[in-house]
């Protein structure tokens, strides 16, 4: 088997010994160590009160595994509710139940984890 060949084989080998353990490699065999990117986070009410939250995921090294959005309601407990993908980098999640801030939690398939700024959310218009 040629040098390259064996160091493919070794590389893949490797990856899936330690893939169980969140350590994913590049082609360069460097551990990704470096968390998601969260950017462009949106929030806006539609009907019924309901509050869309949405943001761009990207991740360079591993890629993205996993985005919630972290509530905070009327008290200070938070809860955590799945993100769906939307479309390419955007993920989109949208909530029932009053809510006062968010912030975007991501992690990426080598186990890094990202988390947003807080956003404070104004309430939802008044009925007309």
């Amino acid at each position: 088997m040629p040098m390259r060949g064996m160091l493919t084989f070794f590389m893949v080998a490797v990856a899936i010994t330690f893939g169980g353990c969140g350590m994913f490699l590049s082609e360069e065999g460097v551990a990704d160590t470096t968390p998601p990117l969260i950017t462009n986070l949106q929030t806006r009410y539609v009907e019924n009160n309901q509050l869309v939250v949405q943001a761009e995921v990207t991740d360079t090294g591993s890629g993205v595994a996993q985005v919630w959005v972290v509530r905070v309601g009327v008290g200070d407990e938070a809860s955590e509710l799945v993100m769906q993908n939307a479309s390419g980098n955007t993920y989109r999640a949208v909530i029932s139940s009053p809510t006062v801030r968010v912030r975007v939690k991501a992690r990426d398939r080598a186990g890094n984890e990202a988390l947003s700024d807080e956003t404070r959310i104004m309430p939802p218009p008044p009925p007309l």
